[in-house]
């Protein structure tokens, strides 16, 4: 209900009075004569229940007075007037009254008065601060009701007196204040006061649940029953994140995450500016030292994957394609290829960059003067922090090179190596033909041989200049693979100067390994590089007939080739070298004799060593030879064979008349074992290594077997009278064991062979021994 009109309320008392007696006193009412009986009724009176009364404007004076059933509360707040003919009531409230519907109000503190003369409306009076937000809410509405000129039915929640509005006149008109809005002709609406919005820390959910209640209890006891609250503009808002608790944060990166994307912008600032100060004009100086901060970028291996990953490898060679200018950029410029090239992944090489590499591996010799000694130093410290960088995470660097040896050649030499070996590219091995790559290294091999032949050279020096032709070597077999075009060169470059060269090392090699002493570091050098001529010969001879019939026109090159695994490689290699070779070189002989007659014949006639496990050599024809090395290295394999059966253990099979034994095992000498469920796991784990090992033994021998029988069965071709020779090394005098063994590694061979070119030729040779048996 709206709150009652002070206006009405004091019009409606004054006109009560002057109906009434002058002598007479109504009820909690109190005249000029009689105000402390007034104020004592006033103030200890209880209040009765509440009753409806309805006031009607009119213009006369009200015949009939109401019966006053209750009495208004007393203003809390003492009013402070002008008038001396005005007394109000002391600051006492009542208590509160409840409503109908069943909400909590306050009555509204109420006073009137009378006086002899003339009476007034009282003014309401602002109650101190401490007042309930009701009260407040009350006396708001009060003031906005009393403004307005129009009186129409009032109902109030706090006060208990309604009148007659027919007999009752009507109270002086207010002028209505311009802010006052227009008030209804039904009911008045009171409009609260605008909220602002309040920020209010939540700590947990509980919490903001009682503050919602809170808020909402509060707003319900503002306001009246009877009354519609407006819907507020300015909602009461929380903090920022209070909607966002319990979100989720997509594309949050990891801690590796953000350590990879900082590694790499910083790798990619490095590289730009290092770039940059490499191009232009920029002096010499400045151009070494850039490139010795790239060197030492390259030392790590995640910085060199980045610039291989970011497609920038093309523009480092462009940033060094002035290093062959000058000496001291350029071994600066060989360090960073060198160091570029180590990694597992092949580093992509276009055709500008080999023409660099063409120009720096021509520079063999350095000028010795201050400068050059200066940056030598820097770049032997590049290295020296690489390899124990390398060591450090348990990786063995092998760098055959000193101080005194770094060369742009030596270091362009090494990362060919490196770059071919990886590297599946036909262009790659065109090219290296187009820019005179080839060449060059062709013309070292001949240095390198002549100067082996003709200088007096110290065991470190031999030993230096047999490592530089191993890498020689390992760039020609790997552009010779499956390539016919660099085939047909070096087989015919500078009349056959390869195969010259390689027939001239071959007799150095014999001559050499045979004054050393068993497993010396001399010995060990010859027979690798021995190893790697082999390679290399074995690509120029596969299915080129030109090639083999050169080769056994060079002097004493067909005996020291079988000579080479009869006698050299069983004495004087070391156990890791001798399987390879064995294989080497009897695929070179097989290629040699397999499409040239003149060969077989030159081969048959030829005597060699063989060296026998007691420590004697003994000198055979070839073909007894090779038939003795067979029936060696075949009777290996079988051996191996029976004790890898051995060493397996089998349960007996269940015995169907006693199951009693079934946890027994055989008593043959075969299976007499312990049971593997009964092994430790060392014992367990020391078997299985020495199966292995076993294993890879029998494979070796295997395969040299087989090669052998393969060399023999070339050999008999179109000389089938020679197989008696044979055939007096057999068991038996058949040549049943070379068959099988070529028919297991004919298995083995489709297996693992794509082409099919190998395996017909085995397939003939089985077919000609066949026939021959």
């Amino acid at each position: 209900m709206a709150p009652l009109l002070w206006e009405e309320l004091a019009w409606n008392t004054m006109s009560y009075s002057k109906s009434i007696n002058s002598n007479h006193r109504a009820y909690g009412s109190f005249g000029p004569n009689s105000k402390a009986s007034a104020l004592f009724d006033a103030a200890f009176s209880k209040p009765l229940p509440k009753k409806r009364f309805q006031t009607q404007k009119s213009s006369g004076t009200p015949t009939d007075s109401p019966t006053v059933d209750s009495l208004p509360s007393v203003a809390e707040g003492e009013p402070a007037h002008s008038s001396p003919k005005q007394v109000f009531s002391p600051p006492i409230s009542l208590p509160e009254s409840t409503s109908t519907d069943g909400t909590v109000e306050n009555d509204n503190g109420l006073s009137s008065s009378s006086s002899d003369e003339d009476s007034q409306p009282v003014p309401n009076v602002e109650r101190p601060t401490n007042s309930s937000s009701t009260s407040s809410l009350n006396r708001a509405a009060s003031l906005r009701s009393s403004d307005s000129p129009q009186a129409g039915t009032v109902r109030t929640s706090s006060a208990a007196f309604d009148f007659d509005d027919k007999e009752d006149s009507p109270p002086p008109s207010v002028k209505r204040s311009k802010m006052s809005p227009p008030s209804s002709s039904s009911s008045k609406f009171a409009a609260p006061k605008e909220r602002r919005p309040v920020y209010q820390h939540k700590w947990t959910e509980n919490d903001d649940e009682d503050n919602e209640s809170g808020d909402e209890n509060a707003a319900e006891s503002r306001v009246s029953p009877g009354v519609t609250a407006p819907t507020s503009s300015a909602l009461q808002r929380g903090p920022i994140y209070k909607n966002n608790e319990g979100a989720r944060i997509h594309r949050v990166k990891e801690a590796h995450q953000c350590l990879e994307s900082g590694e790499h912008d910083d790798f990619k600032q490095d590289i730009e500016y290092i770039l940059s100060t490499m191009k232009g004009n920029a002096s010499i100086n400045i151009k070494c030292l850039s490139t010795l901060s790239l060197a030492r970028k390259c030392v790590s291996p995640e910085f060199r994957q980045f610039i291989r990953s970011e497609g920038l490898v093309s523009n480092v060679f462009k940033g060094l394609a002035e290093a062959a200018n000058d000496q001291n950029l350029a071994i600066c410029a060989a360090t960073v290829i060198y160091l570029m090239s180590r990694d597992f992944i092949s580093l992509p090489v276009d055709a500008h960059s080999l023409r660099l590499l063409s120009q720096l591996l021509r520079i063999e010799k350095l000028d010795q003067n201050e400068e050059q000694k200066k940056y030598a130093s820097l770049v032997w410290e590049v290295f020296t922090s690489y390899i124990e960088r390398m060591e450090s995470v348990g990786k063995k660097i092998v760098f055959d090179l000193n101080k005194d040896q770094l060369t742009p050649s030596a270091l362009i030499l090494e990362a060919l190596v490196f770059i071919l070996a990886r590297s599946t590219d036909e262009n790659l091995k065109t090219e290296l033909l187009n820019l005179g790559i080839l060449q060059y290294i062709v013309g070292k091999v001949e240095k390198i041989v002549l100067r082996l032949i003709h200088d007096k050279l110290s065991e470190p020096e031999t030993i230096q200049q047999l490592v530089v032709l191993e890498r020689c070597f390992r760039i020609l077999e790997s552009c010779t693979l499956f390539h016919k075009k660099n085939q047909a060169f070096l087989i015919s470059h500078r009349g056959s100067l390869l195969i010259q060269m390689c027939g001239k090392l071959m007799t150095v090699i014999h001559d050499t390994i045979s004054n050393c002493a068993v497993g010396s570091e001399l010995a060990r050098s010859h027979i690798a590089c021995l190893s790697l001529m082999a390679r290399v010969l074995m690509n120029l001879s596969h299915e080129n007939e030109l090639c083999c019939t050169k080769l056994g026109q060079v002097p004493g090159f067909l005996p020291q080739c079988l000579s080479s695994y009869t006698f050299l490689a069983p004495k004087f290699a070391p156990e890791d070298k001798k399987f390879d070779l064995y294989v080497m070189m009897t695929s070179l002989c097989v290629n040699l004799v397999e499409r040239c007659n003149s060969n077989r014949r030159k081969l048959i006639d030829t005597s060699v060593k063989v060296y026998s496990e007691d420590g004697e050599a003994t000198e055979y024809k070839a073909l007894d030879a090779l038939a003795i090395l067979f029936t060696i290295h075949e009777a290996k394999a079988r051996n191996i064979d029976e004790d890898l059966d051995k060493d397996l253990a089998f349960e007996e099979p269940i015995d169907e008349d006693n199951n009693d034994t079934d946890e027994e095992v055989k008593d043959d000498g075969r299976l007499d074992r312990a049971k593997l469920n009964e092994m430790s796991e060392s014992e367990m784990l020391q078997a299985v290594q020495s199966a292995m090992s076993k294993a890879s033994a029998h494979m070796e021998d295997s395969v040299v077997a087989s090669y052998v029988a393969l060399l023999i069965g070339c050999l008999l071709q179109q000389n089938e009278g020679h197989v008696s020779a044979v055939r007096s090394h057999l068991q038996d005098g058949s040549l049943s064991p070379m068959i099988d063994q070529l028919q297991r590694f004919l298995d083995f061979m489709k297996i693992a062979s794509k082409k099919s070119g190998g395996c017909r030729s085995i397939e003939r040779i089985i077919d000609l021994l066949d026939r021959l048996n």
